[in-house]
């Protein structure tokens, strides 16, 4: 039951409250956590609010810098990356967009995070902040820890590096806006004349946390971007993930989707991105 709320008005004052108490519960935008809290769901008796603690707020200087506390909707408005502009606009409804954060997303599990593939596709980094100091880590390999940041550490921004080549972003969902993803994918391809010099793919909604699938990338390197090798890519991206039963899909439709919707995406790269 928790019997403390703290409001932190820094990071600093954030992560020295949590490493006083390392069991203290992190709360962003409170989206998920509230709902949790009315039904006494929580486990720890601290909740330390980042709300008034300074990192909301988007910089550009070549790449993004995206504080973590952010709300979706100020991604939304965002003209490049359009992909992942347009990952925000598929949050929830506006008023969700609008509490919600840029770091509540990227942390959830399935089936939020619409924005992760894009951010995994154009190689960001998070950077947290801990009693040791603060660092930076590739979001891929954050996401492959569980919770993606440490005990004794908060998540403070997203940093997005420029687009390099072309970025896709594709959605299955039962409603165009409103309703949980069955599948979403990004994918970015950058080409040196004709051939594809690098390559990115990404799923999320269907593994626990989104993915990006190395296998897929090395099938497209090297090639035209031709139709052999995008079944290649597409083969090795629905080998990689491992779709399961839910509300949203039955693991049958989801793994179909999953097929239809990387090809969808990695056409919408090849052919320059948008749409």
């Amino acid at each position: 039951m928790v019997a403390d709320y703290v409001l932190a008005g820094t990071p600093e004052e954030a992560a020295k409250l949590l490493a006083g108490d390392p069991a203290a519960i992190v709360m962003g935008g409170g989206t998920t956590l509230m709902p949790r809290a009315t039904r006494g769901q929580l486990s720890g008796r601290r909740v330390i609010g980042l709300a008034r603690a300074g990192l909301s707020g988007i910089t550009r200087n070549g790449g993004l810098r995206i504080g973590a506390m952010t709300p979706v909707r100020d991604v939304e408005a965002l003209e490049e990356p359009a992909a992942l502009a347009e990952a925000a606009r598929a949050v929830g409804g506006a008023t969700l967009r609008g509490q919600a954060t840029v770091g509540g997303n990227v942390l959830m599990t399935r089936p939020y995070g619409d924005l992760v593939p894009v951010l995994l596709a154009l190689d960001a980094e998070i950077e947290v902040l801990g009693s040791g100091g603060a660092r930076r880590v590739p979001l891929a390999e954050a996401l492959k820890n569980d919770p993606p940041v440490a005990a004794g550490e908060i998540l403070t921004a997203v940093i997005v590096p420029e687009a390099q080549g072309a970025v896709s972003f594709k959605r299955c969902s039962r409603l165009a806006t409103g309703s949980p993803s069955i599948v979403a994918v990004a994918a970015r391809v950058r080409r040196e004349g004709d051939t594809i010099a690098e390559a990115r793919l990404a799923i999320g909604a269907v593994d626990p946390r989104a993915v990006r699938v190395e296998a897929a990338e090395q099938a497209l390197v090297g090639t035209a971007g031709d139709e052999d090798a995008v079944k290649a890519a597409v083969a090795a991206a629905t080998e990689a993930v491992n779709p399961v039963d839910d509300v949203a899909a039955s693991a049958w439709y989801r793994g179909r989707m999953t097929e239809l919707f990387v090809r969808r995406a990695l056409n919408a790269a090849l052919e320059g991105g948008r749409g």
